[in-house]
């Protein structure tokens, strides 16, 4: 829309749907689009047009129109919040310009009228590409050195002028006509003296940034850090690399624990569940074909396994062929009354590998695809376990 056309004060002046918290939070998903809000201490409406993102029954975010300018309006309408949200994201956008970073400016920060809703006004920037996107079509080498240098120069100056990004990854940031804009103010923290960020925290900050990396980008911006050492003037030392290193690792720990450990063996959209008195059953949706559905069905019944090889003392593997696709599978079983009776409140070995192999796929390691895993109970007893995966990698 042109805004500095006569359409935007039309659509303000016949009569156009507007909104309260509580309207927004029971419309959820379904507004009406556009419609318009009446800010505190402006004479001009907001006109939002466009919704862009939403949390459902608590903030929307929009492209709109105020004061003829494009603005992208942030809406908070969560009752008791909203005060809380517009000062954290005010305080860390101000702090990330207040630091030299290049990041959106702020129109207005206050709320509506009838004080139901709060919103933030910045500067509308396009054409605009996500960090992520650009970063993940990118295809050689060269090129994503030089754009994560860019990243790590302006993490170098947060970091010095003693702020923090604490939920930072690449969708935090933006390019518009070459330039890396920071976004998301709310997660920026201030170091409470205002000094820059000691090394522990800097380095932990960091390991969050590379541990979200494939194994391959990481190995190739690695070497990167570096630049960051010279930004803030820091010792090029070997223990300082070996830090880095440990919390990188943390960082994955930490984030396959929060996003994938706690789903792996629950139902999901993506796995076909299944659990009764006499077994347990995980098996991604993918690969849920009738004819691995009878498999696992006959594999509840099956003792002696063909074409087995003994791995140790307590598992056996063997190939096997279903509807023309080659997978490895894998029979645990618990020898002795008292090694069933532990199983009712420990992990069987085969949920151990569902686990495992999930963690290296959330890494982007080299690994065998997890398929299904099965357990044969008696109630809570787990008696023999067996894990599926692919036999290609």
């Amino acid at each position: 829309m042109d805004s500095s056309g006569p359409d935007y004060e039309n659509l303000l002046n016949h009569n156009m749907h507007s909104y309260t918290g509580k309207a927004l939070r029971r419309a959820n998903r379904h507004l009406e689009l556009p419609f318009s809000l009446r800010l505190r201490k402006s004479d001009i409406a907001l006109l939002c047009e466009h919704l862009l993102k939403i949390v459902p029954k608590r903030r929307a975010v929009f492209s709109g129109t105020w004061e003829k300018q494009e603005v992208l309006a942030k809406l908070f309408y969560r009752p008791l919040h909203i005060r809380r949200h517009l000062q954290r994201e005010t305080a860390g956008c101000q702090a990330l310009a207040k630091a030299g970073i290049p990041t959106p400016k702020v129109l207005y920060a206050g709320k509506t009228d009838n004080a139901s809703v709060g919103v933030l006004l910045f500067e509308y920037l396009h054409p605009i590409s996500s960090l992520r996107d650009v970063w993940n079509a990118l295809e050689f080498r060269e090129e994503k050195q030089l754009l994560f240098r860019q990243l790590l120069d302006i993490i170098a100056k947060m970091h010095q002028a003693g702020l923090k990004q604490c939920d930072l990854h690449l969708d935090n940031f933006f390019i518009h006509h070459h330039t890396l804009y920071a976004i998301d103010g709310a997660s920026v923290t201030r170091s409470s003296n205002g000094r820059p960020l000691a090394k522990q925290e800097s380095l932990h900050n960091l390991g969050l940034l590379f541990a979200q990396l494939t194994t391959q980008d990481c190995a190739i911006t690695i070497d990167l850090f570096r630049e960051y050492l010279k930004a803030r003037a820091w010792d090029d030392t070997e223990r300082i690399h070996d830090d880095l290193q440990s919390q990188i690792q943390q960082q994955q720990e930490w984030r396959f624990k929060k996003y994938f450990a706690r789903n792996l063996f629950r139902k999901t959209d993506r796995v076909v569940y299944q659990r009764s008195f006499r077994h347990f059953m995980l098996c991604i949706k993918s690969d849920y074909s009738p004819a691995m559905a009878d498999y696992l069905d006959s594999l509840q019944q099956l003792s002696p396994l063909p074409n087995s090889q003994s791995k140790n003392s307590f598992s056996e593997e063997f190939s096997v062929q279903i509807a023309g696709t080659d997978f490895v599978v894998t029979r645990y079983r618990h020898k002795g009354i008292d090694k069933t009776a532990l199983s009712c409140w420990r992990m069987s070995p085969a949920a151990h590998a569902w686990q495992k192999a999930h963690r290296d796929a959330s890494l982007d390691q080299t690994a065998p695809k997890p398929v299904a895993l099965l357990e044969k109970h008696f109630g809570p007893f787990c008696s023999t376990s067996f894990y599926i995966c692919k036999a290609d990698g």
